[in-house]
């Protein structure tokens, strides 16, 4: 599909994409589907460290297990929150 012209307010000629808004949009639906699958992935570390929890929290491993479903619990939520932050800056704060 060739792009169409349109004419701007200085009469130059402007090539624009007809495909652009649906582009934009299909961009800006990326992070959120990305920080939706983090947040889902933290319920799922949450969940797990629960369920060691539950049962026997004595043995060393599954005090390990449940430190590392934690720590992993808070990347995913923070990798998620700084996903849908629109720059930078605000993604730190």
């Amino acid at each position: 599909m060739l792009p169409s012209v349109c004419r701007s307010a200085s009469r130059r000629v402007v090539r624009v994409d007809p495909c652009q808004r649906e582009r934009s949009a299909i961009v800006t639906w990326q992070p959120e589907a990305y920080s939706l699958a983090l947040l889902g992935a933290c319920a799922v570390y949450v969940l797990l460290g629960f369920y060691v929890l539950s049962g026997d929290a004595r043995p060393l491993a599954n005090r390990l297990l449940i430190l590392m479903s934690g720590s992993m619990a808070l990347w995913a939520i923070a990798l998620s929150f700084g996903g849908i932050a629109p720059d930078p800056e605000e993604a730190l704060v």
